[in-house]
């Protein structure tokens, strides 16, 4: 289960900006210069900037500054207070911070250990194409963790990431076909999306290639 850290929305906004930065309003500048204070890993100076954004209700600073606490970036590492930020930001419907707080909650990381609250938000941002979360969501339902255990639905998630072009999900995608879990086993298939694996670096996929 993929539990990388996405920072997509402040990179993507922080590109954004640089095209607009003369009609831009002074609390998107103030953004901008907290994003890039971050990418230089001047992570004091990124939370001043976000702080008060944040605290007015701006998600993309609420996601930053969740990414600071769980980190220790900038800040002493503290998980319940990333779990309150980032739930600031998933409340406002932020997929990076409703992906990071299921993995908080699945992981009992600064929240109770509870793999129904992990799944509703991995959820909430797999529905946004997130494709991280359609991956955890995917193999939390061929696992039933969290939920009842359904490799229709499993199959159906991997899908939806690997047609982005999301790797570990063309792996698991090759492996139901393989199998033919729920899919009508063709090994033809599977060697395909495993090769999309593999050349994307997912050793596991490779092996795979080499035994059909």
């Amino acid at each position: 289960m993929t539990k990388s850290r996405a920072f997509r929305g402040v990179l993507t906004i922080c590109a954004a900006l640089v095209w607009g930065i003369i009609v831009s309003p002074p609390a998107q500048a103030s953004f901008e210069d907290g994003a890039q204070a971050y990418l230089a890993q001047d992570y004091v100076a990124a939370l001043e900037e976000w702080r008060p954004l944040a605290e007015e209700g701006n998600a993309e600073a609420q996601f930053g500054i969740g990414l600071c606490y769980e980190n220790g970036r900038g800040v002493e590492r503290d998980l319940t207070q990333a779990a309150i930020w980032y739930r600031k930001a998933a409340e406002q419907n932020l997929d990076e911070a409703q992906f990071n707080l299921g993995n908080l909650y699945l992981n009992a990381s600064g929240v109770p250990k509870d793999p129904v609250e992990a799944m509703r938000w991995f959820r909430r941002a797999a529905e946004q194409d997130m494709p991280h979360a359609q991956v955890n969501l995917g193999y939390s339902y061929e696992t039933g963790t969290g939920v009842a255990r359904d490799a229709v639905k499993a199959v159906a998630w991997y899908r939806r990431a690997a047609e982005q072009d999301f790797p570990q999900a063309q792996y698991y995608l090759g492996a139901a076909y393989e199998r033919g879990s729920d899919v009508d086993k063709n090994l033809r298939i599977a060697a395909s999306w495993y090769q999309r694996a593999d050349d994307q670096g997912v050793v596991l996929a490779g092996k795979r290639l080499d035994v059909l």
